[in-house]
């Protein structure tokens, strides 16, 4: 399931990131409600803490900007979606594409059934 997936990710991450820099965070934030299993961290976690705590505005920004950087790059290998200009969400144009060529490897598999959803009606 996707939360455990997250999880995952956050303690993988977690651990690399200070192996990689040497050094142990004085606090880890994460924006929810469930904590990754490492126990040798100080982790806070707080539903909408991108409202709320700067350096998880911040690195909400940073996130956001490098994946639309990686949409425009995957804009070359897929451009029939236009990912340029949606960078990966919906727009009637998405949309359309969707149907016309069908999903790419790179489309979640929620965000199409929601398409499919938002069609019916």
């Amino acid at each position: 399931n996707i939360l455990q997936a997250n999880l995952l990710g956050f303690e993988l991450i977690i651990k690399k990131i200070h192996q990689k820099l040497n050094c142990k965070p004085h606090v880890i934030y994460i924006d929810g409600n469930t904590k990754p299993n490492l126990k040798d961290f100080n982790i806070i976690t707080q539903v909408k803490a991108d409202s709320n705590i700067k350096v998880v505005q911040i690195a909400s920004i940073i996130a956001k900007v490098t994946r639309d950087k990686l949409m425009e790059k995957l804009h070359n290998s897929y451009p029939q979606y236009n990912f340029i200009n949606n960078k990966g969400y919906y727009d009637v144009y998405h949309e359309r594409a969707l149907k016309q060529y069908g999903p790419s490897p790179i489309h979640r598999r929620t965000f199409i059934r929601k398409i499919i959803q938002l069609s019916l009606f």
